[in-house]
């Protein structure tokens, strides 16, 4: 019952309290217990021991005790045969050994084996020499040749350690030095220079000291003998040639400067200049120099003589005299299609000789002039004739030079008065002395002859006047 008299109902919850279970993990040396709560507990088990815990329920805890294990180890020394080695107070013989027991960090028996090797004493043998009748040195003492001695040391162990030490006789050797040198070259030795086919007898020291005698040989490698045929180049341009001959018979290279090695002995396309050729022997590696010269074939020079033409032989001759130049495969092209060294032109004008060879090409222009007229010898005109018909000068005409050919022709007379007596175009007539069937007096009388000739070869323009009298 509640404080206000009514009823009041209390539910009452009861909580399970657990037991409290723990392990603790111990540790004791092989054989031996660990101590829990004043119970020993072997190494290697486990045990459950129950307590009241803090809510008054039983508590079991359960203490596991791991086994700790001894340390064994084993130390390997040495000591020379006969002795002992001396370990934590102890010796033991060389050869022998001994366990010896400590506690380790884990307060547990810990075995600890001592093995003693037996160092024998070393024995090296060591071969020396020395010249005939002399002595070395070794380690501060003198040993002649032939000697043998024994020689006792302490070795890294402080062992005994035998050195046999033999000094044997080094004899005086003679040695034969066989060089090679090429035709015309020497060879250095020693400072002295020697030639192909020399031999030098030298006494030296050799290696171990002693007198030695050395021969030394100069043996002659064949080095080429080369010589060598140009052919010229053209003036402007790589036309020339080299050849070398040689005749040792060997293997050879030729080297000409500016072109790679090559084993042809034919050098081509080369423009003129001195060259520097090196010839190897490729079987002993001698080789030869010489300078050869491409010479530069003369430039194309020509000349023409030129023959003018008269009235009685109008052709012009054109003859080509070639100066200087190299003649080969030398041609002649005229521009009025002739093709020798000589040509003829009937026509007045400008032509051209091209002129060529195996190198160039020349181009020659030239004039041909028509051969030289005097004009007031093309016509023979009177100035008097005596038309009284006795066959002598009885007609007034113009009388041509042999060879004039008449292209066209005008011939006009005139008195005094300018009045026209005659208009003929015919060469071959002439006046007469006549004017419409009256016979013209005694007087002076004007003519004026214009016309066009072929003489010489060419075309002239002719044109005369002047006075020509009548005689009765």
């Amino acid at each position: 019952t509640n404080a206000n008299g009514c009823d009041s109902v209390v539910t009452v919850v009861v909580e399970t309290l657990l037991p409290t279970d723990s392990t603790i993990n111990l540790a004791a040396c092989q054989g031996e217990s660990a101590d829990y709560l004043g119970t020993p507990v072997p190494a290697g088990t486990q045990q459950d021991f129950t307590f009241t815990n803090a809510n008054g329920c039983d508590s079991v805890v359960t203490v596991v005790v791991g086994t700790l294990l001894p340390t064994d180890s084993t130390l390997q020394v040495q000591a020379c045969a006969g002795t002992d080695y001396l370990y934590e107070g102890t010796a033991i013989p060389a050869g022998g050994s001994a366990n010896f027991t400590f506690f380790n960090a884990n307060g547990c028996d810990s075995v600890v084996t001592i093995e003693v090797e037996a160092v024998e004493a070393l024995e090296t043998n060591i071969a020396l020499s020395a010249c005939e009748g002399a002595s070395i040195d070794y380690n501060g003492t003198e040993l002649q040749a032939g000697q043998d001695t024994v020689f006792t040391f302490q070795s890294a162990a402080g062992c005994d350690s035998l050195v046999f030490v033999e000094v044997e006789p080094a004899e005086p050797n003679f040695t034969t030095i066989n060089l090679e040198a090429c035709t015309g070259t020497t060879i250095d030795f020693e400072g002295q220079s020697l030639s192909p086919g020399d031999s030098l007898q030298l006494e030296l020291t050799n290696s171990e000291g002693c007198d030695s005698v050395v021969l030394v040989q100069v043996e002659e490698l064949s080095a080429p003998m080369p010589t060598a045929t140009t052919a010229p180049s053209c003036p402007e341009g790589s036309t020339g040639a080299l050849v070398i001959q040689d005749s040792s018979q060997q293997p050879l290279t030729f080297t000409l400067q500016g072109f790679p090695t090559q084993s042809d002995p034919a050098f081509s396309d080369l423009s003129a200049g001195e060259y520097s050729l090196t010839v190897t022997n490729t079987s002993n590696g001698c080789t030869a120099t010489l300078m050869a010269t491409v010479e530069a074939l003369p430039p194309l020079q020509a000349e023409l003589d030129i023959q003018p033409g008269n009235c009685e032989t109008p052709s012009t001759t054109v003859d080509a005299v070639v100066l200087s130049g190299t003649e080969s495969e030398l041609s002649y092209n005229w521009s009025n299609g002739e093709s020798g060294p000589m040509a003829q032109f009937d026509t007045a004008g400008t032509y051209q000789l091209t002129l060529s060879n195996a190198c160039e090409v020349l181009t020659l222009n030239f004039n041909v002039t028509a051969p030289r007229v005097d004009e007031a010898a093309l016509l023979y005109l009177p100035t008097a004739f005596s038309p009284n018909e006795d066959g002598n000068n009885d007609t007034f005409r113009a009388y041509p030079a042999p060879g004039l050919e008449w292209q066209s022709f005008k011939l006009m007379v005139f008195d005094r008065w300018g009045n026209q007596l005659l208009e003929s175009t015919d060469p071959a007539l002439g006046w007469n002395g006549v004017f419409k069937g009256t016979l013209m007096n005694t007087g002076l009388y004007v003519y004026h002859l214009k016309g066009q000739v072929f003489y010489c070869g060419q075309e002239l323009e002719v044109e005369r006047e002047g006075g020509v009298m009548l005689v009765r």
